[in-house]
């Protein structure tokens, strides 16, 4: 194969992944609903002199 028909197929690939990417971010592949669900159990949690986050299990 050429170069040409390397670039081709590699710049096919790109614009695939840029397209899935761009999806993604249009419609998320998590419903926003789930993750506000779960922003109710986020907390931090202070270990030592670090406060880290966490999430609180039911």
């Amino acid at each position: 194969p050429s170069l040409i028909e390397i670039l081709m197929v590699a710049g096919t690939f790109a614009w695939v992944a840029l397209g899935l990417l761009l999806f993604s971010k249009v419609f998320p592949l998590v419903p926003l609903f789930d993750v506000k669900e779960g922003m109710v159990y986020r907390d931090e949690v202070k270990i030592g002199r670090r406060t880290v986050p966490a999430v609180i299990r039911e």
